[in-house]
């Protein structure tokens, strides 16, 4: 009896420890399939000696600081590494010639609300090291920091490897604000071992961490706004926010107990997806739902409700015609097709349709 009670806590505790998430539309994303620096399309950089008294000078689309390989962006800082301008002039005058890079979307792409998801590798134990993905409003809407919002999805300080950080900040909660700092710092014992999914889900109700797909958040901040014009005091979070991926060295915090120079030393990324909510799904006679999974999806796509549907087609970025399905079934093989990104049109028997974003890989 004892046995069997056990074993029910165990499967009880693996369900809940499970998550699927309600955002499942694909709307941007970057795999780092490429070689050489980032996509310019998607991403542009931070340059110089930017904040907190950092130690590192990001470099501006240098390709020994950024550069995509074996599917992976790599975010290297390095020591004794001096950078120069076209006319020969130093660009990083500081002690010790510290490189590294911050891309962002700035210009690029931004959001509101939806679900923001990172798989990335953090470098090991050290101090100076502090690698983050972060979001910064794409218009200080209400003044400059802490006043338009910071959205921390992840920050880690490798003097205090074994915690990592999830954090946002507002006029009234942040260091010196009345509210006080609104932040978690969760145990996360050698997470600096492997690569793990850090991802933020924003709703008009509250912003959500979650780290590898845990079914609790780990990390939540709420909407407070008192329903008057001083809202953004306490929730500036309804305006667009673009992405940052970055690795900084020493500072006001990465640095707070010294450096003791280990580098060079990488962040690895392996994706960035951006989801919003499914758009409304083809409702037929019978009110069945179509639905598209997985997205991404490498081979086959799965098609609930196929029975509903009177023809499948697939068009390229360029919007020509990939494939088409007319006998429709439960799933599709797509492992014909390229990757990249498609529009799938559902047409249903009624002759009713819409189109949907997927990527294959």
């Amino acid at each position: 009896m004892y046995l069997l009670i056990a074993l029910l806590a165990v499967f009880a505790g693996q369900s809940l420890a499970q998550r699927q998430s309600p955002y499942t539309r694909l709307i941007w994303s970057d795999e780092f399939d490429g070689t050489g620096i980032p996509d310019p399309a998607k991403w542009s950089y931070e340059v110089g000696y930017v904040r907190n008294g950092e130690m590192q000078y990001y470099t501006n689309a240098r390709v020994e600081n950024a550069y995509q390989e074996g599917g992976h962006l790599h975010i290297k800082a390095m020591k004794d590494d001096p950078v120069y301008d076209d006319k020969g002039n130093l660009l990083n005058t500081k002690n010790d010639r510290i490189t590294s890079a911050s891309i962002i979307t700035k210009g690029k792409a931004s959001w509101v609300y939806g679900r923001i998801e990172v798989r990335a590798k953090v470098p090991g134990p050290n101090k100076g090291s502090w690698p983050a993905i972060w979001m910064m409003p794409v218009a200080n809407n209400w003044g400059n920091w802490p006043n338009s919002g910071e959205i921390d999805i992840m920050e880690h300080v490798g003097y205090s490897p074994e915690q990592t950080h999830f954090t946002s900040h507002t006029f009234h909660y942040h260091d010196s604000g009345a509210g006080g700092l609104r932040s978690t710092a969760s145990d996360t014992p050698h997470i600096y071992d492997d690569f793990h999914v850090f991802a933020l889900e924003w709703d008009e109700e509250g912003l959500y961490w979650y780290l590898d797909d845990h079914k609790l958040p780990v990390h939540e901040f709420y909407n407070e706004s008192r329903g008057n014009q001083e809202d953004w005091k306490v929730w500036p979070f309804q305006k667009n926010f673009y992405l940052i991926l970055g690795l900084a060295y020493g500072g006001g915090w990465g640095g707070r107990l010294g450096v003791d120079y280990q580098l060079p030393m990488e962040f690895l990324v392996d994706y960035v997806r951006v989801y919003k909510l499914p758009e409304a799904g083809i409702e037929t006679a019978d009110e069945v739902e179509i639905k598209l999974y997985p997205n991404p999806v490498t081979d086959v796509l799965n098609i609930s409700g196929a029975e509903h549907l009177a023809e499948v087609s697939l068009f390229d970025i360029s919007g020509k015609l990939a494939a088409r399905y007319g006998d429709v079934k439960q799933a599709i093989d797509l492992s014909g097709l390229d990757k990249g990104f498609y529009t799938v049109r559902l047409t249903d028997k009624n002759n009713r349709s819409r189109t949907q974003k997927i990527l294959k890989q």
